[in-house]
């Protein structure tokens, strides 16, 4: 994708506690120096705000920021992916193509969940990093990478490693510069400037004069976990002002999360007289489900790997707390 201006996805990551402070200082020096830098972070944590971030503040952020998913490569399409090919180098190539290395020039390339990598693409990795040259397929000219390279995931690659699904010598290589992006429920003092952001973007979406939200409900938001983390909290805030009747309500209370979004407001840990460990427990698990399929948007099967579980567990699950 050619240079653009990446300061709306940069009001999403920001935030005031000691932990955002000290990662954003990290981000901001490896912006300046680092040529390859790993983003690692569960799910939803801003790793690709991260990356915008980086991109803005490096010298040359007027240059193309290019992402590619590593689930979009193949083992027989790699090379040709990243490093591009020449007319006739294999069966369909009826052209000349240039790949992301020449296409992002002197800027920057985001490579996505680099624990999606086969062992083979893994390998070719290792090779372009060990010197940053390459070859088109087909082509005896070898170039020279000048961009930045930022590479992601979500997973430990060190217990990748372990069980050898994530080569050691790549672990190493490219380990030299990371940067863990914290879940926000480790910074939830950074909870109460994100909704004010979002909120700030909502406003400006539906061209409303004012959208605040009450005490009580910025308590709740801010009190809860947030496993999907800044992505669950701005789907659900998203989802809030969207249930809003605009004519009488621009104020977020308790009650409109009660209706726009599956956060309970009336959590009790201790359970009562009537009340089993094996029913606040049950109570517990139903809740977690409830608020799984609402972040996966009520597919099943990325809902199941979300909690890390078979799809027909989470079936069973479903049909014992009546959620089907």
């Amino acid at each position: 994708m050619p240079a653009q201006d990446h300061k709306k996805h940069h009001i999403r990551f920001i935030g005031v506690s000691p932990l955002f402070r000290e990662i954003k200082q990290s981000i901001l020096k490896a912006a300046k120096f680092g040529i390859t830098i790993l983003l690692s972070g569960e799910t939803g944590t801003g790793k690709s705000l991260a990356a915008e971030l980086i991109h803005s503040e490096s010298p040359y952020y007027n240059h193309p920021f290019i992402q590619v998913s590593s689930a979009d490569l193949t083992n027989d399409l790699f090379s040709s992916q990243l490093f591009g090919h020449t007319k006739g180098s294999f069966t369909g190539a009826t052209g000349d193509k240039k790949g992301f290395c020449d296409q992002v020039g002197k800027g920057t390339l985001v490579l996505e969940d680099i624990d999606n990598l086969t062992v083979e693409m893994q390998g070719r990795l290792l090779t372009f990093l060990d010197k940053f040259h390459y070859k088109a397929l087909g082509s005896s000219q070898q170039k020279k990478f000048n961009g930045k390279l930022i590479l992601t995931t979500n997973k430990d690659l060190a217990l990748l490693v372990k069980e050898q699904r994530f080569r050691h010598d790549l672990y190493h290589r490219v380990s030299d510069i990371e940067l863990e992006i914290p879940p926000l429920r480790k910074r939830k003092e950074d909870i109460k400037l994100l909704i004010e952001a979002l909120l700030e973007e909502q406003r400006k979406q539906y061209h409303l004069k004012k959208l605040t939200i009450a005490q009580d409900a910025m308590n709740i938001l801010q009190h809860y976990d947030w496993y999907g983390n800044i992505r669950e909290l701005e789907k659900t805030i998203n989802k809030i002002v969207f249930h809003l009747d605009f004519k009488v309500e621009q104020t977020i209370t308790k009650r409109h999360l009660d209706k726009g979004s599956r956060i309970r407001t009336e959590w009790k840990m201790k359970p009562t007289e009537q009340e089993t460990l094996p029913m606040v427990v049950a109570d517990f698990e139903r809740n977690i489900i409830i608020e799984a399929l609402d972040y996966c948007s009520e597919v099943r099967q990325d809902t199941a790997k979300y909690l890390g579980i078979s799809r027909r567990t989470l079936q069973n699950k479903m049909n014992r707390y009546e959620l089907s």
